[in-house]
């Protein structure tokens, strides 16, 4: 919500979504990608963010929601 309002464009420069600047900030992330790629190739890429199961999001109306 807060970069929905502050943003004119959500992604910065580098590409990254503004949204990360605060979600992301300060947390671990695995990622998992090929060493090599050849042309033409499709490939696998595996983003992993370990957070805490038991946190609640809150929604919009103000209820917390799994």
């Amino acid at each position: 919500f807060f970069a929905q309002q502050n943003y004119e464009n959500p992604r910065e420069a580098t590409g990254r979504i503004v949204c990360a600047n605060c979600h992301l900030a300060s947390k671990p992330v695995d990622i998992e990608v090929p060493q090599a790629v050849l042309p033409d190739t499709v490939f696998e890429a595996v983003v992993k963010i370990p957070y805490d199961m038991q946190l609640k999001q809150v929604l919009a109306n103000g209820k917390k929601e799994l």
